[in-house]
């Protein structure tokens, strides 16, 4: 009784907190992830001015899952520095954009937050366990959120409840939402004598080198990690893919950043005409006739050969932003295979061809489930908005279910989420910075969001759009959508449109 009391002392205490805030025009706001959205997000509230922002992080540095404690080695960013940098500071390197590592680009965002001021608002190694909904207000009537937070390195520690006036969830689409998929209970799998993993384990190639390697699942992480293996010296590398990968484009096209095409031009195409007048085939055509010296003709036209077979059009299918796979099949002579997993036996994987390849290591690369557990309450889930027959359930909720991948209609801003986004070509951080400044104007009043109502029907447009131009690559992830168009309804709403 005394431990219930202390807890109902201390939310009088945070709400009193809120009232006093709201007193003075001002507005707490809890960030959960100081990553690039995170950040961007706090950045933009800061400039708003009128906000109490805290931001808690997982890490004991920034960059969340590009921190130097999550990322494996070797890995490098799908855009390059033109585009994966902020507006509001630029890389530098205009003029020759490129591919940045990991750590190089955990530089940036570390300067970012020393520019922005932003360091200050960070807990780092602090984890936030529970976020509800509270059935009181602050003194202006405004809604109130409870957060429980906590070491990381210590879970038996009891938490930390503060009281705010919003909650941003910036864990992005494969950090404290997504959660590694589970790997697939294939048949014979328990028999197998290897090694199985999942990609969001794979921390260096060099461990693997004389091993036998099956790669599963065909994304930029199984592309990358191919390619690694292969150059640390595994024995052999199988590459296996059920339907094929996204749409493939290189890095570098005529020794340029190949998402310097990422142009409102060429980008503002509508999806339906890309398959007429043979625009993609005089595209590669040109681009065959000015190949730089860094270009291999035959990973190209191997890349090619994948893209033709699957009859890939690049603006209806998620794009796999890197050619690496192509370059482990053909200088490294590693194993493409577009076929099911039939069954395991002790020693190899047997395909539906019943082809078989030897292996004593498998990678699953099949990508991340939404799940946002911060969001349920006593372990079980529960419906925010108090309605028993409501779909709302904010530990299960998707990307498309919120109001331009932003806010969820019943909550209004009492909840949103930053970065919930995956463009087929693109990047996620340009689209984030458009999310947070159009936000930081939600949460300011500096401009209204729509009625619920209006929401819903945009919601099921948006939808509409994305289903019908992306297909089946929609149904299985379900954070894709296509990064022009997303671009220009932001700079809409935000009335910056160029």
């Amino acid at each position: 009784e005394e431990e219930e009391e202390d807890d109902e002392d201390v939310e009088s205490a945070q709400v009193e907190l809120c009232s006093e805030a709201a007193e003075k025009g001002r507005k707490r706001v809890a960030i959960c992830g100081a990553s690039s959205s995170g950040m961007i997000m706090a950045k933009e509230l800061l400039e708003a001015g009128g906000f109490d922002v805290v931001l808690f992080e997982r890490k004991a540095d920034v960059g969340g899952v590009y921190s130097s404690s999550a990322a494996y080695e070797g890995s490098r960013l799908t855009g390059s520095c033109s585009i994966v940098c902020f507006g509001c500071l630029p890389s530098g390197e205009e003029a020759q954009p490129s591919y940045w590592e990991i750590p190089k680009y955990v530089q940036y965002l570390e300067g970012f937050a020393s520019r922005f001021g932003l360091r200050r608002l960070i807990r780092f190694e602090t984890s936030v366990r529970r976020a509800v909904p509270l059935d009181v207000t602050d003194g202006s009537g405004n809604p109130l959120v409870g957060v429980v937070s906590g070491p990381v390195n210590n879970k038996e520690a009891r938490g930390t409840f503060e009281v705010f006036h919003h909650f941003v969830c910036c864990t992005g689409i494969t950090g404290g939402g997504y959660h590694p998929s589970a790997l697939p209970q294939w048949p014979g799998a328990k028999g197998f004598a290897g090694r199985m993993l999942h990609a969001n384990s794979f921390k260096c190639a060099s461990e693997f080198k004389g091993k036998r390697v099956l790669i599963v699942g065909l994304g930029e992480s199984g592309s990358d990690i191919s390619w690694l293996l292969c150059r640390a010296g595994a024995a052999s590398v199988c590459i296996q893919t059920r339907t094929g990968p996204g749409y493939v484009v290189p890095r570098m096209v005529l020794g340029r950043a190949a998402d310097l095409d990422t142009s409102r031009v060429y980008h503002g195409i509508p999806w339906w005409l890309w398959p007429r007048f043979g625009w993609r085939s005089f595209k590669l055509m040109l681009e065959n006739l000015f190949l730089s010296a860094d270009d291999n003709p035959a990973v190209l036209s191997f890349m090619t050969e994948v893209n033709e077979e699957v009859g890939h059009n690049p603006k209806r299918r998620f794009g796999t932003k890197s050619e690496s796979f192509c370059k482990a099949v053909v200088e490294h002579g590693a194993v493409y295979k577009q076929s099911n997993i039939w069954r395991f036996k002790e020693d190899r994987v047997v395909f539906d061809d019943r082809s078989e390849f030897e292996c004593d290591t498998v990678i699953y690369c099949g990508g991340y489930s939404v799940r946002f557990s911060i969001f349920d309450v006593a372990g079980q889930q529960e419906d925010p908005t108090g309605n028993k027959d409501s779909d709302t359930c904010l530990s299960d909720v998707k990307p498309r279910q919120l109001y331009k991948r932003l806010v969820n209609p019943d909550l209004g801003l009492l909840f949103s989420w930053v970065g919930f986004f995956r463009p087929g070509f693109g990047a996620i951080p340009p689209v984030a910075e458009m999310q947070a400044r159009l936000l930081a104007r939600w949460l300011s009043g500096a401009a209204e969001p729509p009625r619920a109502e209006e929401m819903q029907r945009a919601i099921k447009r948006d939808e509409e759009i994305d289903r019908e131009q992306y297909g089946h690559d929609a149904e299985r992830i379900g954070a894709l959508g296509d990064f022009s168009k997303w671009m220009n309804d932001y700079a809409s709403l935000i009335g910056c449109q160029p």
